[in-house]
C-alpha cells in the first residue's frame, strides 16, 4: 500500500531536528480541527513525491529513493487522486548485493482502486473497491494515528517557506525498528507534507515528502482514468472480503515462515554473515 504500496509507501512516508520538545501553545484538538477545516477548502492539488529509506538490521542494510507525483480532485463527496513513483532500492546482506527498480501508477476514480506495477519486466495490475476513507483526507491519517500511537503535539516548523503543524506518534506496541513517526501538515492547505519514521537513536530511516505544492490548480478529468496496458489482465479483486485469520492460522504462518529461513540458512555457505532473527 496498491494498498500495499501505499501502506507501504505509505509509506508511506527529509531530515530536521527531531528532538523538539513537546508544545504547549495549542492541544491536539484543536489543530486536529484546524487541519480538517483547512483541508476542506482545497479543491484539487498536485506536488512531487519523494521517498528515502535508509535502514539497517543486524547484517542487513537497505537503502531506497523514490521519486513521483501526487494529484487529487475533489468531485462532490468523493476524492480522486493519482500517485506515479519509480523507486529504486538497493539491499545489502553482507558480502551480498541486491539493487531492484520499480514503478507504480495507482489511480482512485472515486469508486475503484487501480494499480498498476512493474518490477523486473513484469507488469501487474489490480482492482479494488475505493476505500470509503481516501488516504489523501488527513482525518484518515489521524485516526489510524490515534489508534496505533500515542499522539503529542511538537512545536511549529516552516518547510519550504509554509509554516506546518508537528505531531510526534509513538506506536503503543514496541517497534523493534521504529521509536516514533513525525508528521508533518501544512497550516494552509491541512495537507500532510512530510513522514519521518525515527529509530530509537532519531535518526530517520523512511521518509516521505511533497514539494512543489500547487493549490486548487485545473486538473484534467482523465488523469483520473485507468486503462490497462496492452497485454496486462486486471486482476478484480473487488468482491474479495478480507477475513481475520484465526489464531491457529496466524501460529501457522508464523510456523511457516521460520521454516523458510530456517531452511535458507542451511543452504548458506557456512562463513555467510549471520541472518536476522525470526521476530518472536
Amino acid at each position: 500500500m496498491i494498498k500495499q504500496v501505499f501502506l507501504a509507501t505509505t509509506a508511506t512516508v527529509v531530515m530536521v531536528s527531531c528532538a523538539s520538545p513537546v508544545w504547549a501553545g495549542e492541544d491536539l484538538a484543536a489543530v486536529e480541527k484546524k487541519i480538517g477545516e483547512a483541508f476542506a477548502k482545497v479543491k484539487s492539488a498536485k506536488a512531487k513525491l519523494t521517498l528515502t529509506q535508509d535502514m539497517k538490521m543486524g547484517e542487513m542494510s537497505m537503502q531506497g529513493k523514490g521519486n513521483g507525483t501526487i494529484e487529487f480532485v475533489r468531485d462532490g463527496d468523493k476524492l480522486k487522486s493519482r500517485m506515479e513513483l519509480k523507486n529504486a532500492q538497493n539491499m545489502k546482506m553482507g558480502e551480498s548485493e541486491n539493487k531492484s527498480e520499480s514503478e507504480v501508477l495507482q489511480i482512485t476514480d472515486g469508486q475503484f482502486n487501480w494499480v498498476l506495477s512493474s518490477s523486473a519486466g513484469q507488469k501487474q495490475a489490480m482492482k479494488t473497491k475505493a476505500d470509503s476513507n481516501s488516504s489523501a483526507d488527513p482525518s484518515t491519517m489521524l485516526g489510524q494515528m490515534k489508534k496505533d500511537s500515542d499522539v503529542v503535539l511538537a512545536a511549529d516548523e516552516t518547510i519550504d517557506g509554509r509554516k506546518v503543524w508537528v505531531l510526534e506518534a509513538t506506536p503503543k506496541q514496541p517497534n523493534p525498528m521504529i521509536s516514533k513517526n513525525r508528521v508533518y501538515f501544512c497550516q494552509e492547505t491541512g495537507m500532510l507534507v512530510r513522514l519521518e519514521s525515527l529509530d530509537k537513536d532519531n535518526k530517520a530511516i523512511n521518509t516521505m515528502s511533497f514539494s512543489d505544492l500547487e493549490v486548487n490548480p485545473t486538473i484534467a478529468a482523465d488523469r483520473f482514468v485507468f486503462t490497462a496496458p496492452e497485454g496486462v489482465t486486471v486482476q478484480d479483486m473487488t468482491g474479495a472480503s478480507p477475513a481475520m485469520p484465526t489464531g491457529g492460522e496466524v501460529e501457522k504462518a508464523k510456523d511457516d515462515a521460520k521454516k523458510a529461513v530456517d531452511d535458507l540458512k542451511d543452504k548458506l555457505p557456512k562463513d555467510a554473515p549471520k541472518m536476522p532473527e525470526m521476530p518472536k
